[in-house]
């Protein structure tokens, strides 16, 4: 069902007014933002502390892991390393320093955060509905 004949149905045959159903979607569609804001946040903390978990597994047990490869501690070992378990290439390849990308270079201008502009779009979207249902 459609939200224009959600809100045709509340207003006719409920008999509330627009008003009314304009206030019940604010409150459901900002409830529903909070949500899914704490849950972003809850989600992002929980990323960043099993990063931190992987990072210090890897720091803890590096004498271990490179001694069962064989291998010994180089300047420039760990990304080739990296670069073999990802993307199967071998050790033996030196690998070159990465180009500056024109579109990873910063640009000088403020850059948003993914919350930030995720805020601004359901700030948007909730002025546009109690626009429209007002």
């Amino acid at each position: 069902m459609s939200k224009a004949r959600l809100v045709i149905t509340a207003v006719l045959i409920e008999g509330r007014s627009q008003s009314q159903v304009a206030r019940d979607y604010g409150l459901c569609f900002w409830g529903a933002v909070v949500v899914a804001w704490l849950t972003y946040l809850g989600a992002l903390a929980a990323a960043v502390t099993y990063g931190q978990l992987i990072r210090t597994t890897f720091d803890v047990h590096r004498g271990l892991l490179l001694a069962q490869l064989d291998l010994v501690e180089e300047p420039g070992l760990w990304p080739r390393l990296a670069q073999h378990w990802y993307r199967g290439i071998p050790m033996d390849v030196k690998l070159e320093p990465d180009e500056p990308d024109e579109r990873t270079t910063d640009s000088g201008g403020p850059a948003l955060a993914l919350g930030s502009l995720l805020l601004m779009v359901a700030l948007a979207v909730g002025l546009a509905g109690a626009l429209i249902l007002a």
